[in-house]
């Protein structure tokens, strides 16, 4: 259009020249004329090359470098009042704004990969085994302490149901576990078939995104268990000699009683006294006092079964209960302390006499005989004993002393107990004293 009317204005003016020329000059104005026309032509092109066809040149580049994903491509053109100039002031603004998308979404991944790197570490390295759960109780995923507290390597526990490593928690009940977190003990299964005990607790996670998944936080409880123990046997233990103090005596001869009181067994109780300590820490020293003590534990615990309680009240007394345990057995098990402490003295390796007075009885604990009872009875024939002067192992004999009760007088002949068993209300009647030896 503006070559059109600048050819069309040439024309106008080589027309009114030519009417004004004398026809000599024609020739000279319609040369004039042409320059004029060829040079205005030149003009209009230029302008149309710097005001159109650049810009869209500009604008053409800048959305290839848009499409091979370089967001700061701009035209790089000056805008004017053109409709050419408006397009290109759009497209500079688009490419503006899709270079802030970018940069955000750059930041965003970068706050999203640095917030799963945080959760990851805090993850990995957590003492506790972590287990990520579906509605199924299937293991979706599991941190460090979890592949090793169940014995797997990589990612073998997970797509194993709770099932498979917590026999006890079968089926899995999301109803249960749909509710703030609570911590109960369990039993742990490893892959390869081993259990030990955990501590675990499982809630639902409150998230949109993770509706229906669950978080299982797992705790071996193996070594706590250990250290309960140990402690428990060191509240019941006496340091010393290795054998149960008065309160774990007292304890577990309770217990016995009462099993032995439902399944209507007799039970002995045997006290047992070391001679002569006092002149051993006197004339050996202390040491050699526990050295004593710790000899004659050893030796009531090779002569009694493992199922027998054996404990030390304090000082040189120590105390056994045998349930199910007749006269000859109770007879038996003095003869086999006689002997072994009759053994040890004859050793030559003690610089002390090893010897003990002893004192037993039998009774039937369902007649109602309370334990502080049977233990004042079976004092008092311990000491008889002690009074006696011959303790166990001053000598080597083959026989033991019989400290079982003496017969029942024919008034106690009725008395509801078994043969040889000492009933409740001979212990209140009969005076202690030293049975004559068999």
């Amino acid at each position: 259009m503006l070559l059109a009317a600048s050819v069309a204005g040439a024309m106008g003016i080589v027309g009114v020249a030519t009417q004004a020329l004398d026809p000599a000059d024609h020739d000279m104005a319609l040369l004039f004329a042409g320059s004029f026309g060829a040079l205005a032509a030149l003009g209009v092109g230029h302008a149309t090359d710097r005001i159109v066809l650049r810009r869209v040149k500009a604008m053409l580049a800048a959305t290839e470098r848009l499409r091979g994903g370089d967001f700061s491509a701009r035209t790089g053109v000056s805008y004017g009042r053109t409709e050419i100039g408006e397009l290109a002031r759009e497209f500079d603004g688009m490419a503006a704004a899709l270079q802030q998308q970018q940069a955000d979404r750059v930041c965003a991944e970068d706050r999203l990969r640095l917030s799963e790197a945080r959760k990851s570490a805090v993850l990995e390295a957590s003492f506790d085994g972590i287990l990520l759960l579906d509605g199924l109780g299937t293991v979706l995923e599991c941190n460090a302490a979890a592949r090793a507290l169940f014995g797997c390597d990589g990612r073998r526990c997970v797509h194993h149901g709770l099932s498979d490593l917590f026999p006890r928690e079968l089926p899995f009940d999301s109803a249960r576990f749909n509710r703030p977190a609570e911590a109960f003990e369990t039993s742990g299964r490893r892959l390869d078939g081993s259990e030990f005990p955990v501590e675990m607790s499982i809630a639902p996670i409150r998230d949109r995104a993770a509706h229906g998944l669950f978080v299982a936080t797992v705790r071996d409880m193996t070594a706590r268990k250990r250290l309960e123990r140990s402690l428990e046997n060191l509240s019941f233990q006496d340091e010393l000699t290795g054998v149960y103090n008065r309160r774990g005596f007292l304890m577990f001869a309770a217990q016995q009683m009462k099993v032995a009181a439902r399944n209507e067994n007799t039970v002995v109780l045997v006290s047992v006294d070391f001679d002569g300590l006092k002149r051993v820490n006197d004339h050996f020293g202390h040491a050699n006092g526990d050295r004593a003590l710790v000899e004659l534990a050893d030796a009531l615990r090779a002569s009694f079964r493992e199922t027998d309680v054996i404990g030390r009240l304090g000082g040189d007394e120590f105390l056994v209960l045998a349930p199910e345990t007749d006269h000859v057995g109770a007879e038996q098990a003095l003869e086999r302390l006689a002997k072994r402490l009759a053994s040890r003295n004859a050793s030559g390796d003690l610089p002390w006499t090893l010897s003990a007075s002893v004192g037993w009885l039998r009774t039937d604990p369902a007649q109602g005989v309370s334990l502080g009872e049977l233990l004042a009875r079976v004092d008092g024939r311990m000491y008889a004993h002690k009074r006696g002067g011959r303790g166990l192992g001053r000598a080597a004999p083959a026989w033991c002393p019989t400290l079982e009760p003496s017969p029942a007088r024919p008034s106690d002949r009725a008395a509801p107990a078994t043969r040889d068993a000492v009933p409740h209300e001979q212990l209140a009647r009969r005076p202690a004293g030293l049975p004559s030896d068999r």
